[in-house]
């Protein structure tokens, strides 16, 4: 079990995700409101702000990356040298964990993709994450249509996301594969918590997308306690950790680090929309309801 390039990278960019959030914890509030918030939680407009609805650019880039790299690998099968250079990097090992010592060969892990056979077809895990991205890409711009804001720093990292996404989801086949091989309930049970994840984060966001547009719900857009936000207020969140924790039996340890990643920035993000609602609309409203985890957080 060795780290990745790739890997490092992901935990700096979590780390990154947190260091945002520490002006708060220091006492710079401004810097904070600049960095961190975003959406009904940035009460302030600041320079370089952009649209909150241009996140259907992430879901954009992340579809065609993946896309053109599942059929380079995968479906054309005959991927050029810059494309091999690429995922060579991608996956240079950086440290095995097991004998918790630096990696001896650079290209031991490009080598594993370069063997595999796809027989001209995507593996479950790729058409999973697919279809995740094509999912919210068609969500943000048919029903999520927020007219919120958000930083340029949020804009770069979203980005930066939806970059690493693809890259980590096919360093992580040639492990995919070989879990696919189980044929059996255990991966039928794997595939359909993915999509309940999928499907329940659907759900939430339709949810959302309703209460903006009722008329009434303009002045007091507290979301009522029923449906998926009976228990927690940020569903969608919820579900974004879901569906990335429900990966990591189909993809394997690389795609941990996404899953922690997308842990850390929602937990942040949730718990500054509780926030905001305990401070707009007061205890009564939001009815002890928690963050993300229903009881618990």
């Amino acid at each position: 079990m060795e780290l990745y390039f790739i890997d490092c990278i992901w935990i700096l960019v979590t780390i990154a995700s947190v260091a945002i959030t520490s002006p708060k914890i220091i006492t710079n509030n401004i810097l904070f409101q600049q960095l961190a918030t975003f959406g009904k939680t940035r009460v302030k407009k600041f320079p370089f702000d952009v649209p909150k609805a241009w996140f259907s650019h992430f879901y954009v880039l992340g579809s065609c990356f993946l896309s053109f790299l599942l059929y380079r690998w995968c479906l054309d099968g005959q991927p050029s040298l810059p494309e091999i250079g690429l995922m060579s990097i991608t996956m240079t090992p950086i440290f095995d964990l097991r004998l918790f010592l630096a990696s001896s060969s650079k290209h031991k892990g490009v080598m594993r993709l370069l063997v595999v056979d796809f027989d001209e077809r995507v593996p479950l895990l790729g058409l999973l994450v697919g279809i995740h991205l094509m999912q919210r890409l068609l969500e943000s711009l048919f029903i999520s249509k927020s007219k919120n804001v958000m930083s340029i720093a949020h804009y770069a990292l979203g980005h930066i996301f939806y970059l690493l996404v693809p890259l980590s989801t096919v360093a992580s086949l040639p492990e995919a594969l070989d879990f696919e091989e189980e044929l059996s309930l255990v991966m039928v049970f794997k595939t359909a918590l993915v999509l309940f994840a999928a499907i329940y984060q659907h759900f939430s966001i339709q949810a959302m997308a309703s209460l903006r547009a009722d008329p009434n719900a303009q002045k007091n857009s507290c979301p009522p306690q029923k449906g998926v936000f009976t228990y927690i207020m940020s569903p969608t969140m919820a579900s974004e950790i879901l569906f990335y924790l429900a990966l990591l039996p189909i993809g394997g340890f690389h795609m941990f680090f996404p899953f922690l990643f997308t842990l850390v920035n929602q937990s942040i993000s949730a718990k500054m929309t509780l926030e905001f609602y305990n401070s707009k609309f007061g205890t009564s409203k939001v009815a002890g309801r928690k963050a993300l985890v229903p009881f618990l957080f």
